[in-house]
């Protein structure tokens, strides 16, 4: 039951209870007994007055209740048509963001020529003998060269990236390999 329906059921118990009272009000007003017929039509003639004040009290209920629940209704579907909107929206970032990711986690894994080249490097690098100085670094790639005179110039890994365009885990491998001689 809606808070509606509560109302007017209230509305028509408090009716009921005022002509309970009316009746026990003109009981008791009576002379023994020897009320006039005029008191007993005046008494229901204000009783009458009452159920129609009464019913017309229910039916603006009901009219503001019909609004309410017009108004209640629209904005439950602009509610609806808001989260829909979200759930969309929610949908479109996860799909970009896991989109984004995997274009990320591509970029920064070498490819397989590199890290080829690079275990190349590793090979051919020449080995420390015990306190002897290693023959200086030859590289096997120009854009190896080039990593390595930027990293030296201060440039952060993401900077050398960007510029060479190269993902950030190549260029990281790389200098790791050139260090590694």
């Amino acid at each position: 039951m809606d808070s509606i329906q509560v109302l007017l059921l209230i509305f028509f118990i408090a009716g009921c209870f005022l002509m309970v009272f009316m009746f026990f009000k003109l009981k008791n007003d009576d002379d023994g007994g020897k009320s006039s017929y005029l008191e007993t039509g005046n008494s229901i003639k204000a009783i009458n007055s009452s159920i129609d004040d009464a019913e017309k009290v229910i039916e603006e209920l009901n009219a503001l209740t019909a609004t309410v629940i017009s108004d209640i209704n629209a904005k439950h579907q602009e509610l609806l048509f808001i989260y829909n909107l979200i759930d969309e929206k929610k949908s479109e970032l996860k799909s970009s963001y896991g989109a984004g990711r995997a274009r990320e986690q591509k970029r920064d894994a070498p490819s397989s020529w590199e890290a080829a080249v690079a275990r190349e490097a590793l090979d051919a690098a020449p080995k420390k003998d015990g306190g002897k100085s290693a023959k200086p670094v030859s590289y096997i790639h120009p854009k190896h060269k080039e990593i390595a005179q930027m990293h030296e110039k201060g440039q952060s890994i993401a900077e050398i990236s960007k510029n060479l365009s190269m993902g950030q885990g190549e260029i990281k491998l790389i200098l790791e390999l050139i260090k590694a001689r």
